[in-house]
């Protein structure tokens, strides 16, 4: 088998794979000829957080885990942007079949809906904290349970981020699945996706967590900034590729390095 890692930053790269002792300098490698087994990946780039992963390699398969992102090590930077979390779409541009559904919910925040398409709707109800599917197919509307107890939920790249209180779910809404990918002990505060990756930023009291929602990297989750305050508020600024974060009146950013 095989492990295939395309690693961003790209620039002062070292990979270690053990037991064997391989190391590879470059952000685009591949190990090869790979006995089946349990293997324990190290990635360093200077001035971030080092990753560790454990891979199960397979027999004449070769693990691909692209892109893999090492994030910086660096403090939280007061922010000069103005952003505000990206909202769902206005009532009014739904189909007129969906506006009724919503009426029903009595909802007053816009970000408990998306309209995934204009024959899927998937809606929190904050009464409640259920979550339902409605889908049309012609003049008939189907719904079905999503999951229940959520305070939050957000989408992207057609995958819906549940957040309970303690314990993070991701549905796959193409081939309808549930992933739990994580499941703790502290309250989870916030969550977003890091858009146009695999990656969720998510926030507990004082502690800014950014896991890995694939298995092959067994849903890696890393501490990557600790804040004075607590966290009231997490989002994922798109025009500026950063977290931004409020504590207390003030908000900070953590800048990343995504390729766009």
């Amino acid at each position: 088998g095989g492990i295939q890692l395309s690693v961003q930053p790209t620039k002062d790269v070292l990979v270690i794979v053990l037991p064997n002792g391989l190391t590879s300098r470059t952000s685009q490698t591949t190990f090869t000829h790979l006995l089946p087994g349990q293997y324990h990946v190290k990635i360093e780039v200077s001035d971030h957080l080092t990753t560790n992963l454990t891979i199960a390699v397979q027999p004449n398969v070769t693990t691909v885990i692209d892109p893999l992102y090492l994030w910086p090590d660096q403090v939280l930077l007061p922010s000069t942007t103005q952003t505000q979390p990206a909202s769902a779409s206005e009532t009014t541009d739904l189909p007129i079949v969906f506006q009724s559904i919503l009426a029903q919910h009595n909802l007053s925040d816009s970000t408990d809906y998306y309209l995934v398409s204009q024959r899927q709707m998937i809606v929190l109800d904050p009464a409640t904290r259920i979550v339902m599917e409605y889908t049309r197919d012609g003049s008939v509307i189907t719904s079905q349970q999503l999951g229940s107890a959520i305070t939050q939920m957000a989408l992207a790249q057609n995958k819906l981020l549940l957040v309970s209180e303690f314990s993070l779910a991701v549905v796959d809404l193409s081939i309808n699945t549930t992933e739990t990918i994580t499941r703790l002990s502290t309250p989870i505060l916030q969550a977003t996706w890091l858009m146009n990756t695999p990656y969720i930023a998510y926030a507990t009291s004082h502690d800014l967590h950014i896991i890995d929602t694939r298995k092959q990297t067994n849903y890696l989750d890393q501490i990557v900034a600790t804040t004075p305050q607590e966290i009231n508020k997490l989002w994922f600024d798109t025009e500026h590729n950063d977290l931004q974060l409020t504590l207390g009146t003030k908000t900070y950013r953590w800048p990343l390095e995504l390729s766009k």
